[in-house]
């Protein structure tokens, strides 16, 4: 009897090996990336830094309401552009949006810091309710991450000047 036990266990065990070893090697399908939601610090693939107010309400029907902060493209509800003058110069990128690297709101410090080590580190001014800030340069245009300590709080593209400025002294904020 307890030999017929012992055979039964050694017979399930070499079942459940191979039904393991299976299952290790059948490859799962690649994960699909939706370049849609890719911020680049240049912008989107349709929207760039650089474009005119006209021709985003030209070809993205841009409009801005009464009460609105800023500016809101209905096909793109996940950003928020800023102008100087009459040219982008910032957006604004929230979920779904994601940069290239993955990083997106909610992305760990740590990670982030793997990922751009030599970005410069900004703090924000003591007793002040803002984030500090990470700001990783792309060419003539740069990435702003702003922070709480733990996680990415805000992700803005676009002109190194005026991520800057926009962690100094709130340049395009309502």
């Amino acid at each position: 009897m307890i030999r017929t036990i012992a055979v039964i266990l050694a017979a399930g065990l070499v079942t459940l090996g191979l039904t393991a070893a299976t299952a290790v090697t059948q490859s799962t399908p690649p994960v699909e990336v939706d370049d849609s939601d890719v911020v680049t610090a240049q912008g989107l693939a349709d929207i760039q830094v650089g474009d005119t107010r006209a021709e985003l309400e030209r070809d993205h029907d841009m409009a801005q309401g009464p009460g609105d902060c800023a500016p809101r493209l209905p096909d793109h509800p996940a950003v928020s552009p800023v102008f100087d003058d009459d040219r982008l110069v910032l957006l604004w990128a929230e979920p779904p949006l994601h940069t290239p690297e993955g990083i997106t709101v909610g992305t760990p410090v740590t990670t982030l810091q793997e990922i751009h080590p030599d970005a410069e580190r900004m703090t924000a001014e003591p007793g002040t309710y803002r984030f500090d800030g990470v700001l990783a340069p792309a060419g003539a245009q740069a990435y702003l991450f702003l922070h709480d300590g733990r996680a990415v709080q805000k992700v803005i593209v676009g002109s190194t000047e005026h991520a800057r400025l926009l962690f100094d002294v709130g340049f395009g904020t309502c």
